[in-house]
């Protein structure tokens, strides 16, 4: 809900009493999403490098697999899914953040078996609508679109399904229907990054960069080191053929974090599409 404050304070006494539980991983994400990440590392590392056994828990195996992913480990995050859906294949939860690590590393075919696992094992189990969502996004937006309306319906109040709606919204060129979805969004979460980031990238491509700027702003003040702010709209400005302002904005990106990965790799291939092939060899090259 954006209550970054009261989240925080909540969690840090849990933490103090188990710091390789449930509480430490939540608070280790939340570092990173604010871009504290010597806080974060430091909480994950540690979780990360549990000792495991014939005892450890399914639930103890996701857990080692979901601050690996974060800390960029991937086979290690791979193992410990593997382990923990073998042990509890029932359990949603596990496929699902087994998808979440696949979509993470750019295999969404595999990202899409593993939250079919998931919805077989429940079929409401809202982030693995999620997940499927993401995963059909480029190859079957119908499908995206469907998997998005079933999670709405479950609960009304899920960010990411509202900006995955706005998304695909876009994509058919309907900016006032996804700006709604947008404003959705941000009424269950005033600072939700993710939503300053679309609702920038909106603003850019209809050439209201004040707000595109308002956007951005509000976005590094909760988190200085998120790239994604000028990453967003670079991605959409690509996407209607505006290259050469795709390429500024992703090198505004790269002011706030020079290596993002996501970043890198888009600049690159928008450099490609401006004709710069010598630069693009050079960034991909990094990103890579």
């Amino acid at each position: 809900r954006g209550k970054y404050a009261e989240a925080e304070a909540l969690l840090k006494p849990l933490v103090a009493r188990t710091p390789d539980g449930e509480a430490a991983l939540e608070l280790g994400l939340f570092y990173e999403m604010m871009g504290r990440r010597d806080e974060s590392r430091a909480l994950l590392q540690r979780i990360a490098d549990t000792q495991v056994g014939p005892r450890t828990s399914p639930v103890e195996y996701a857990r080692l697999g979901r601050a690996a992913r974060a800390l960029g480990e991937f086979q290690l995050a791979n193992d410990a899914y593997r382990i923990a859906t073998e042990k509890a294949p029932t359990d949603p939860s596990l496929h699902t953040g087994w998808g979440e690590l696949f979509l993470q590393v750019h295999n969404n075919a595999e990202a899409a078996k593993s939250f079919q696992d998931a919805l077989a094992a429940d079929g409401k189990w809202v982030p693995a609508l999620i997940g499927m969502a993401h995963a059909l996004l480029d190859v079957n937006p119908p499908a995206a679109e469907k998997a998005v309306e079933q999670a709405l319906e479950l609960d009304p109040d899920v960010v990411d399904a509202h900006l995955l709606k706005a998304m695909l919204e876009l994509d058919k060129s309907d900016r006032e229907a996804a700006k709604a979805s947008i404003a959705k969004a941000k009424a269950i979460n005033p600072v939700s990054l993710d939503a300053f980031a679309l609702s920038g990238a909106v603003a850019y491509v209809e050439d209201r960069h004040a707000d595109l700027q308002k956007e951005a702003s509000a976005a590094l003040k909760i988190n200085p080191r998120f790239s994604g702010a000028y990453r967003v709209p670079a991605e959409l400005a690509a996407a209607n053929y505006r290259f050469e302002e795709a390429v500024a904005l992703s090198r505004k990106a790269l002011e706030i974090d020079p290596n993002d990965v996501r970043t890198l790799s888009a600049l690159g291939v928008q450099l490609l599409r401006t004709g710069d092939e010598v630069e693009a060899r050079q960034v991909l090259e990094k990103s890579f």
